[in-house]
């Protein structure tokens, strides 16, 4: 086999394959790969040749070939394809950096929801580096519209959501929504509220205005999701849904008048419907009350809500072993 391998050397049109057919026949596998490995260090074969000796030498020994892989892959004018591929192989072969670099360099003119840009984040890990992050950053910050907003998704995807204060929403409303979810994310509710703010005024559509109200509700912000539902309501007045989440408000407000005028439009849940049977309580009208009490126990599917209208009808018997019930399951509560 040794003398074979220099006969391959010399003349390998004639004894390249010979050799390494009879190589692995003989199982001399590290002889190969050293041969082969002294073969990629040529200067005098093609590329088409060069490559071919890199590719064997890569199924014989990964190691030895990650650098011709990597030295491959920067080939000016290679194609996109051809890098992805080799990228991959350096990854598999554990040369991250090699990969990283590859992959850098094919995300530079993709767009935040490629292909590209998403194995470069896999490549970057859970926790991308200061320069990393900053890369993202300049990439939302040159973006605009739908781009812009899915850079800032992707901000937010590697956990560096806290770091998108020096992105401006340009106007536009999609990336003033990746915002606000950047924002609620990072715990930074004074910008979440000035946005919010914001989007609530320029709210067009019963839609848009509806996710802001429920936005203002997750983070308790009873004014701003009730200026949402107000707005939503001059655009459709016999909104069912906005009708009774305005006027759940306005009754944890102290605006009853207003609350059931409200309600008495709504489309009605368990809650809703308990409301309405407090507001003719207060009223006086007790058997209205009761009527509109026994209607939500039938419509509930929670059981916190069902001991508070079981107790409102008097049946304290029940409505004692249920909250003894809930007290028992969650001490904390």
């Amino acid at each position: 086999l040794p003398a074979m391998a220099e006969l391959a050397r010399q003349r390998s049109d004639r004894w390249f394959w010979n050799f390494v057919e009879s190589a692995r026949a003989a199982g001399r596998k590290e002889l190969l790969a050293s041969f082969l490995a002294e073969e990629a260090q040529r200067t005098d074969l093609t590329p088409t040749i060069a490559d071919q000796r890199i590719d064997l030498l890569a199924e014989e020994n990964i190691n030895a070939a990650l650098p011709h892989l990597a030295k491959r892959a920067n080939r000016p004018g290679l194609p996109a394809e051809d890098q992805r591929a080799l990228a991959w192989r350096l990854l598999e072969g554990g040369d991250r950096s090699s990969a990283r670099g590859v992959y850098e360099r094919l995300a530079e003119k993709a767009g935040p929801r490629s292909k590209d840009v998403e194995q470069l984040l896999y490549v970057w890990g859970n926790k991308p580096d200061e320069r990393e992050v900053g890369w993202l950053l300049e990439r939302a910050r040159a973006a605009v519209g739908g781009d812009r907003a899915a850079w800032i998704e992707r901000i937010v995807q590697v956990g560096a959501a806290s770091q998108v204060d020096s992105i401006e929403t340009g106007g536009d409303p999609r990336v003033r929504d990746a915002l606000l979810r950047a924002h609620q994310t990072a715990r930074k509710l004074s910008k979440f509220r000035g946005i919010l703010s914001e989007a609530v005024g320029s709210g067009s559509s019963p839609e848009e205005l509806r996710r802001y109200a429920r936005l203002a509700r997750e983070e308790s912000m009873n004014d701003l999701a009730a200026r949402s539902y107000s707005a939503l309501l001059a655009l459709a007045p016999s909104d069912g849904e906005a009708l009774r989440e305005a006027g759940k408000l306005a009754y944890a407000e102290g605006r009853y008048s207003e609350a059931a005028q409200l309600l008495a439009r709504a489309d009605h849940d368990a809650e809703s419907l308990l409301l309405l049977g407090d507001l003719a309580k207060r009223e006086k009208r007790e058997d209205e009350a009761r009527r509109k009490w026994s209607l939500a126990l039938a419509a509930n599917e929670n059981k916190m809500l069902e001991a508070q209208l079981l107790a409102r009808l008097g049946r304290w018997d029940q409505a004692s072993q249920l909250f003894g019930d809930l007290v028992a399951a969650d001490p904390k509560d």
